[in-house]
């Protein structure tokens, strides 16, 4: 459910880059619980190390938008070669 909502909300409702982030990250996170529950392996390891590795990717989003904001003072998404 929570892939057909990011990927739903990326299709339609995204014009920023910060809201491009939030559905990509629920995109992952639903597909890692997927495959996550379905081949479980009683390993609790590789699911922190996850975690900690998306927490750490959308820091990193976080500061290139801001930097992206700073030079270019807009959140918008350019879709001039789209359409």
């Amino acid at each position: 459910m929570m892939f057909i909502i990011g990927f739903s909300s990326i299709l339609f409702l995204c014009d920023g880059i910060l809201n491009v982030l939030i559905s990509l990250e629920f995109m992952i996170l639903s597909i890692f619980i997927l495959f996550y529950f379905t081949y479980y392996n009683e390993n609790i390891l590789e699911l922190l190390m996850f975690l900690v590795f998306m927490v750490g990717e959308s820091v990193l989003g976080l500061i290139l938008l801001t930097l992206k904001i700073n030079f270019t003072s807009s959140d918008n998404i350019l879709m001039l070669n789209v359409y």
